[in-house]
């Protein structure tokens, strides 16, 4: 008859990791968990991963989750105190055990061991008391967030009330203790408090490729790497002091030389006779994981320089819009300080909530959150983002969708400050106008000048040179209106003096000496210093004014006058333009023409300031003022 190995029964899936994923946290103290520290996270993995009974007690309230292994623990008051505060699940332990909770959260005690610790409960459903005896550990669970740098309790206890066994049943324990011992997957070894080996099972040998009999003349340091000996020996060293397991990555050497990572959690037990401590170690091969976290810190690292040194903004949003990742220069031009400001919000209300034209821009019409959901890409030639103080800047931005393993996880936006482009693009448009506009009052204004020299020459000699006097000085105006580009011939802007400038620019209204249009322009103020942008707008404004009033007003006619006066207080010019004995003024104009926009437009956005004009019968009055500190740019 032929025999077969003993079949093993597959475990279960745990009751209370089903437990954890079907509560909802958001109705606790602790919130939803996505809100989760990571320790608390990480602690809770733990935990479930383990059947010894375990129990954590998180935040003020110790609210509790615990394991499958601490459900008889609890009694009847299964599952109804999973998610409760500790408080509430065990009301009549509070006076005693509740100051150790709460030393340990105040940061003013170190982890809390006891054995066979009595505690009056009552857990049978009954109002009977029970006298139960419990080993328990209490310890801290670290959490940066947290006022001293502790999140909560974890709690790992065994009830020892029913430890009493009789020696049929000791013998068949050790038997069964014997059975798993040589068939877990986990390295298992005992040793004295030196580290001298005394016991490993066949994994343990499997991981550090070695047989039993060697490891047995061998102690622990002996097979450690020499970077982790001293860190172990003081772990050690600890847990004979404290009682508290511990739990370490290191490395382990093989006899060829090479490597293997472990993770050893190590607790202190009584040797068989009782007379004295020993260490009991459970061992996990982590090789391949420390690899694979080895390989991901480094492509992580790697994307991570390039991204932030990209010029481009970069973020990602999941398929709800919550931001996963984010670059140097979105948080940069986005005005947020740190990355974890960004990370787990949905920031589509915040950057992102209007149109260009100024009305809402709802989520579902988004196209960053179209492709996360829908999974489309996406190219948008101009919108606005809203940096954190309200402001905002056009941008182009390009969508795609994040897949992983054909499954949409969310999508990645690149954007581009377009500011620069976008000026570019209305001062593009602004001068091809202007210059048009120019161009027309080009042949205005020499037309007039030709009238007005006709009627004024005596002679044709003398007709040509007044004519060919105005026209260079129309020349003279017209480079200082546009300057020329970087890199050409040419005047270019540079600062210049208010008096100068105007003289420059109403030279061919002005006259020459002895000329009997002489005196037809008069100019009166301090010293005033335009900077280079400054010198430009004024002659734009001056040039503008100069031309309306060689085509309709004082500047029009042979007797026409035209008195220039400016003042400074401590902040502001105020320049006065005067006409007389022009062509009567019927009022203001219904319509303004371009260079009346331009004008006002420069004063008010260039220069910081404002023009008003009275058009009085008189003739045109203009009153122009400006912070001193713009005319300085």
């Amino acid at each position: 008859m032929t025999s077969h190995p003993p079949r093993l029964d597959v475990p279960r899936v745990p009751e209370m990791a089903a437990r954890l994923q079907t509560t909802d946290w958001s109705k606790t103290p602790l919130g939803p968990r996505e809100s989760w520290p990571a320790s608390l996270k990480l602690i809770v993995s733990v935990m479930f991963a383990s059947g010894f009974p375990m129990c954590v007690r998180w935040g003020p309230e110790l609210v509790m989750i615990y394991n499958d292994g601490y459900r008889s623990i609890l009694g009847a008051r299964h599952p109804h105190a999973f998610g409760l505060p500790f408080h509430e699940a065990w009301p009549e332990v509070q006076e005693q055990l509740r100051p150790l909770h709460q030393a340990i959260l105040n940061g003013t005690s170190g982890a809390y061991f006891a054995e066979d610790l009595l505690i009056r409960v009552q857990r049978s459903g009954s109002p009977e008391w029970e006298d139960a005896r419990f080993t328990l550990s209490y310890s801290p669970i670290p959490d940066d967030a947290a006022p001293n740098g502790v999140g909560g309790v974890l709690v790992t206890v065994v009830e020892t009330t029913g430890r009493v066994r009789t020696e049929e049943a000791l013998r068949a324990s050790e038997e069964r203790f014997a059975s798993i011992f040589e068939q877990t997957g986990a390295g298992v070894l005992q040793c004295e408090l030196d580290g001298r080996f005394l016991l490993v099972n066949r994994r343990f040998c499997e991981i550090v490729g070695r047989t039993a009999e060697e490891l047995l003349t061998l102690r622990v340091p002996d097979i450690t790497h020499p970077d982790y000996r001293e860190a172990d020996a003081a772990l050690r060293r600890q847990l004979v002091a404290d009682g508290i397991p511990f739990s370490v990555e290191k490395r382990y050497l093989r006899p060829d030389g090479s490597e293997v990572w472990v993770d050893v959690n190590v607790s202190l037990m009584q040797s068989a006779d009782g007379t004295r401590p020993q260490l009991i170690g459970v061992a996990q091969d982590i090789t391949e994981r420390k690899t694979a976290e080895a390989s991901l810190r480094s492509k992580e690292a790697d994307l991570r320089l390039v991204l932030d040194s990209a010029t481009d903004g970069v973020y990602c949003v999941d398929t709800d819009g919550v931001t996963t990742m984010c670059n140097a220069a979105f948080l940069r031009m986005l005005g947020i300080a740190r990355e974890q400001d960004a990370i787990g919000r949905r920031l589509h209300d915040v950057i992102h909530h209007s149109h260009p034209d100024g009305s809402p821009y709802p989520k579902e019409e988004c196209p960053i959150y179209r492709t996360a959901r829908d999974g489309v890409p996406a190219h948008v030639e101009y919108e606005r983002f809203f940096r954190l103080d309200g402001s905002s800047f056009p941008v182009e931005y390009w969508v795609n969708p994040i897949l992983r393993d054909g499954v949409r996880q969310g999508a990645v936006c690149t954007f581009i400050d377009i500011t620069e482009r976008r000026r570019a693009q209305e001062q593009q448009s602004l001068l091809l106008r202007e210059l048009s506009h120019r161009i027309k009052n080009l042949f205005a204004i020499t037309g007039g000048m030709i009238a007005l020299s006709a009627r004024t020459a005596a002679t044709p000699k003398e007709y040509a040179a007044s004519l060919g006097g105005r026209l260079d000085a129309l020349a003279l105006a017209h480079d200082l209106i546009l300057p020329a580009a970087p890199g050409e011939d040419g005047p270019q802007a540079e600062p210049a003096r208010l008096d100068d400038l105007l003289e420059k620019i109403l030279s061919p209204y002005a006259g020459k000496p002895n000329s009997p249009d002489s005196g037809r322009v008069s100019m009166d103020g301090p010293p005033v210093a335009l900077g280079p942008q400054t010198v430009t707008t004024f002659a734009l404004i001056i040039h503008e004014l100069a031309t309306n009033a060689a085509k309709y007003g004082a500047l029009s006619v042979e007797d026409g006058r035209l008195r220039i006066t400016w003042a400074c207080d401590a902040e502001t010019l105020i320049l006065k333009w005067q006409e007389t004995g022009g062509p009567p003024v019927a009022g203001s104009p219904k319509t303004e023409g371009f260079g009346t926009v331009l004008s006002n437009y420069s004063v008010r956005v260039q220069l910081g300031g404002s023009l008003a004009h009275d058009w009085n019968a008189a003739g045109l009055s203009v009153e122009l003022s400006a912070p001193l500190e713009r005319l300085r740019h």
